[in-house]
């Protein structure tokens, strides 16, 4: 099972998001990562295997910023890699997602979305930020890109988006 959490407040975000990731541990996993935004940019520490790996990044250095979100996975599309771990990214590096669930037309979505992004990862999930990304694109606010990117999704999910020009 997947779990995600994110924060926004006045403390460190990194520290926090690994602490509640910590407490989601019991629901099995195969990967994990946080992402926070900091002076305009998203900092990302991901890896496969266990939260444990990821210790040592979890910190104001590496992971900077007051606002984060966070994830443990458990494979559903593609493998246990860095590559699929969560967050993903738009191909600008500007919006940041974790998602559970199943985005069941992800592939329609992916290929209509091909021609002007680049995938990195296998996973259903990264569809979410070059969606979002498109909408924003065509002049929509970060929010209301997002909720024209779940009108388009099918399946059963959970997501939690940050984007650096509406944090």
């Amino acid at each position: 099972m997947c779990g995600i959490i994110g924060y926004t407040g006045k403390e460190p975000a990194a520290p926090i998001l690994y602490g509640a990731l910590t407490r989601l541990e019991y629901r099995g996993y195969d990967s994990a990562g946080i992402a926070t935004i900091d002076d305009n940019k998203i900092h990302i520490v991901k890896e496969k295997g266990k939260l444990g790996d990821i210790a040592p990044q979890c910190n104001e250095t590496t992971l900077p910023g007051q606002i984060g979100i966070g994830h443990v996975r458990w494979a559903t599309h593609g493998g246990a890699t860095r590559e699929n771990a969560h967050p993903h990214c738009d191909s600008e590096q500007k919006i940041a997602v974790v998602h559970n669930g199943i985005i069941a037309n992800y592939e329609e979505l992916k290929s209509q979305l091909l021609s002007k992004y680049t995938f990195r990862s296998e996973t259903d999930t990264e569809v979410i930020p070059h969606l979002i990304r498109y909408y924003m694109d065509s002049g929509l606010s970060f929010e209301d890109a997002f909720f024209a990117m779940a009108k388009e999704l099918k399946g059963s999910y959970a997501i939690l988006a940050t984007c650096v020009s509406e944090p």
